[in-house]
């Protein structure tokens, strides 16, 4: 039933040993813990689903208190956190040493030289291989330990720039909601920053994200990250890209273009990418990329917008353009809506009826346009002229949809 179990902890007792085991291949990880006596068949606990649950089973069986033969590196540092302390003034084994040590650490103690050598009956040299080991173990999870001169002791650096779980779990959460790579891309990128944690930790952000998993619907199914390294190779070597694109339209053309960058928005990844002798780049739906190659032919940075950054900031919805300013008035409740989409607006104050005047800076005007027109009634073009015209006629179209009586 449990083929990919593997031991997390091993604790003797005379002619007795306990094991703690994990399966983290089922739907929900699964514990137990097996208790051998001699060459009798093992006899197995109840199955439990957490780490809490888990250490819960090791107490009940007072295996603490037996010797630690065993500790999977990957649950090193849960289980010197869970373990109680074992007191002062006793023999220890070597795993046990090397875990109290390590759970000191942890708990952002220093572990004087001096102090621990005297304690523990070792000498210098076998402190230095504990703290080895220590570190071993716990430079993985990005946590670093130190000797500080000050203090003469080993401690835990807590100002490192650490990847840290509220890190992972918001990269995640983005992954998750833009919904934007197929489940394979997003399940590998998944492993990859959970792996950076320990064992334990890795189990806990599982469980939290197994419903987000199982209900992710992507808006498509190509896979994209090789496509992405091929741009971004093209992008830093300054080469052209060649490749086949299908249009909304379903039209499809061979582009041999200068790459300039990628970027995101509402659910898609975008090539930004210009023609040699064209001076505004125009947005490409990666997944409607086919067959992309990097060609012999260079470009110079030169032929690029002097600030991508800004240029995508005024790319509304990656639609490009000439440099436009619009000039309208926006209800003060939309104001949120109108900044999460142009961050450069300058707002006005707020004036009779709860309205704003505002300014925002744009490449064209297709973008923006859709972005009026979802406002509703709560914006209002004031210019420039053709714009306000556009909306106009979209508005009437709209107006005649919804006031004749429908064919359907």
């Amino acid at each position: 039933m449990f083929l990919d179990a593997v031991v997390v902890c091993r604790f003797l007792n005379e002619n007795e040993t306990y094991s703690l085991l994990v399966d983290s291949t089922q739907r929900r990880s699964v514990f137990w813990l097996e208790k051998k006596h001699g060459d009798e068949e093992a006899v197995l606990s109840e199955m439990v689903h957490s780490w809490a649950d888990a250490v819960r089973l090791l107490k009940e069986n007072d295996c603490f208190a037996y010797e630690t033969d065993f500790v999977d590196p990957l649950f090193f540092d849960d289980f010197a956190a869970a373990r109680p302390s074992i007191g002062r003034r006793r023999k220890y084994s070597a795993q046990e040493r090397i875990l109290e040590i390590s759970r000191r650490i942890q708990s952002n103690e220093i572990v004087t030289v001096e102090g621990v050598v005297k304690e523990f009956n070792i000498n210098r040299a076998t402190l230095q291989r504990d703290i080895k080991v220590i570190r071993g173990t716990l430079e993985p999870y990005n946590k670093r330990v130190e000797y500080l001169r000050s203090e003469k002791g080993y401690g835990l650096n807590v100002d490192g720039d650490y990847f840290t779980i509220e890190n992972a779990l918001i990269m995640l959460m983005m992954l998750y909601g833009s919904r934007a790579l197929n489940k394979e891309e997003l399940k590998d990128i998944s492993y990859k920053l959970t792996s950076l944690f320990s064992k334990t930790e890795q189990i806990k952000i599982n469980e939290f994200f197994r419903s987000y998993l199982y209900h992710y619907k992507p808006v498509q199914e190509k896979p994209l990250l090789k496509l992405f390294e091929t741009c971004f190779q093209a992008i830093s070597n300054r080469r052209f890209v060649k490749f086949t694109y299908t249009n909304g339209r379903g039209e499809i053309s061979v582009q041999e273009v200068i790459p300039v960058t990628i970027t995101y928005h509402d659910r898609k990844f975008y090539l930004h990418a210009k023609k040699k002798d064209s001076d505004q780049p125009k947005a490409f739906v990666i997944d409607r990329i086919e067959d992309c190659i990097i060609t012999v032919k260079r470009f110079v940075t030169s032929g690029l917008p002097e600030s991508i950054g800004d240029y995508i900031v005024k790319s509304a919805y990656m639609y490009s353009g000439k440099t436009v300013i619009v000039r309208m008035k926006v209800k003060e409740t939309n104001i949120e809506f109108l900044m999460r989409n142009f961050p450069d607006a300058e707002v006005g104050p707020v004036l009779e009826g709860g309205w704003h005047n505002v300014q925002v800076e744009v490449n064209g005007l297709m973008g923006i346009k859709l972005w009026i027109l979802q406002q509703g009634q709560h914006v209002e073009v004031l210019e420039p002229i053709d714009l306000r015209e556009q909306v106009k006629l979209d508005v009437l179209e709209m107006h005649q949809l919804y006031f004749q009586p429908s064919k359907v």
